[in-house]
C-alpha cells in the first residue's frame, strides 16, 4: 500500500514538472513570435544589424554599419521609411524638451545650411517647451532631407519616473548609444563629400607644377 503511495506521489510530480515544462515553452514560442512578428511588420528594405524599438510609443529605429543606411519609425501606426547616410542632415538628443547635444552635415554648402538651420530652429522650439511636466522624456530627434516629413522623433521614454534611476539611466544609455551611431553616419558621409573636393584640388596643384616645369 505504501509503495503504491510513493509512485503515485512520484507519478503526479513528474505531470505537474511536465506541466509546467510545457507550458513555459510554448509561453516563450508566443513571445518570441510577437518580436519577429513586429519586427516583421517594421518592413525596412535592408536587414538591420541593429535596431531599437519602443513598444510604448511604437517609434523604431534601426541601421545597417555596412551600408549606413538608417530606417526610421515615429510611431506603431505610421509608415517605416529608410534612408541613406546621404540624406541623414542633423541629430539632436533631447531631454524633457531640452537639447542636450546634436551634431549636423557640414557638406556640401547647401545641405549644411539647411542643416544649420534647423539645429536653430530646434533649439528655438526646445527653449520654448515647458519643463515642468512630471514625466521624464527622452527621445533622439532625427532630421533628413525631405520636404514633407524632415524630422523623425524616436522615443526611449515616457513616463514618470526618477531622474537618476535604473530606468532611466538604461533609456539615457540607449538614446545616447543610438545617437552616436547616427552622428558617426553624419561624419562619413561629410568626409565623403569633402573627398572629390580635395581630389580636384590636387589635380589642380599638378597641372600647375607640370605648367611651370614646362615653362
Amino acid at each position: 500500500m505504501e509503495v503504491a503511495v510513493i509512485f503515485l506521489s512520484i507519478f503526479l510530480l513528474c505531470f505537474v514538472a511536465l506541466s509546467l515544462v510545457v507550458s513555459t515553452f510554448w509561453s516563450s514560442r508566443g513571445s518570441s513570435s510577437r518580436a519577429s512578428d513586429r519586427q516583421s511588420q517594421l518592413a525596412f528594405d535592408f536587414v538591420p544589424t541593429q535596431l531599437y524599438i519602443d513598444h510604448t510609443s511604437g517609434s523604431a529605429i534601426a541601421i545597417h554599419e555596412g551600408t549606413k543606411r538608417i530606417g526610421l519609425l515615429t510611431s506603431g501606426t505610421s509608415s517605416p521609411r529608410s534612408v541613406s547616410s546621404a540624406d541623414v542632415l542633423a541629430c539632436f538628443l533631447v531631454k524633457n524638451g531640452e537639447v542636450l547635444t546634436s551634431s549636423a552635415r557640414t557638406r556640401p554648402p547647401a545641405l549644411a545650411q539647411h542643416a544649420q538651420s534647423m539645429v536653430s530652429s530646434e533649439g528655438r522650439s526646445s527653449s520654448m517647451s515647458d519643463a515642468r511636466t512630471p514625466a521624464q522624456h527622452i527621445e533622439l530627434r532625427i532630421v533628413v532631407n525631405d520636404v514633407e516629413c524632415p524630422i523623425s522623433r524616436i522615443t526611449f521614454l515616457d513616463m514618470d519616473v526618477k531622474e537618476g534611476g535604473v530606468l532611466y539611466e538604461q533609456a539615457m544609455r540607449s538614446a545616447e548609444h543610438w545617437y552616436r551611431l547616427v552622428s558617426e553616419v553624419i561624419r562619413q558621409a561629410d568626409q565623403q563629400n569633402q573627398e572629390p573636393m580635395s581630389l580636384e584640388i590636387n589635380s589642380e596643384r599638378k597641372e600647375a607644377v607640370s605648367l611651370q616645369q614646362g615653362a
